[in-house]
């Protein structure tokens, strides 16, 4: 995994940060192989038998036979071996660079060989003046209930207001 900091074209003001991850690709090779093979294979073989007929003499018959038998022969052929792995980054077609933002980072801009601090001392001072408080979540409550109460009294108010006039 690889860190990328992206910067704009004209100006060289950081834009974002981007991580990108490898694809692992096999690496494939093509490898020579020799291994021994077991053919089958028909044969015809002639035989004479011999036997006794019933008047008691010998006689002789060739005969012929068909016998599967095998082979071996050694075959040799390519076949694809995986040879590892290797990590390929599909990077963006924006400008990057890998090196890392400066610390601190208000303001970085990439100059073509180093990220530089642009921020002016009157910037960094206005980002470090105290921000004025808010009331706390216990004066806004306080807040509107005495609004309520109010509202509350202003509507007794009107409606005794009213019964008089009837």
């Amino acid at each position: 995994m690889k860190t990328l900091y992206l910067y704009d074209k004209e100006t060289g003001a950081f834009t974002e940060t981007k991580m990108i991850s490898p694809v692992f690709k096999s690496l494939n090779k093509l490898e020579e192989t020799k291994r021994p093979f077991d053919i089958p294979e028909i044969i015809t073989v002639k035989t004479t038998h011999r036997y006794l007929d019933t008047d008691g003499n010998y006689q002789e018959k060739e005969v012929e036979q068909k016998k599967l038998q095998y082979k071996s022969v050694e075959l040799s052929y390519q076949e694809e071996v995986s040879d590892g792995y290797t990590e390929i980054y599909e990077y963006p077609d924006y400008p990057y660079t890998e090196l890392p933002l400066p610390v601190p980072n208000w303001k970085p801009v990439w100059d073509g060989e180093k990220w530089l601090e642009t921020i002016t001392e009157e910037e960094l001072e206005e980002m470090n003046k105290p921000k004025p408080q808010e009331p706390s979540e216990l004066e806004q409550f306080k807040k509107k209930l005495a609004l309520t109460e109010k509202a509350l009294d202003d509507l007794i108010m009107d409606n005794n207001a009213y019964k008089k006039e009837l």
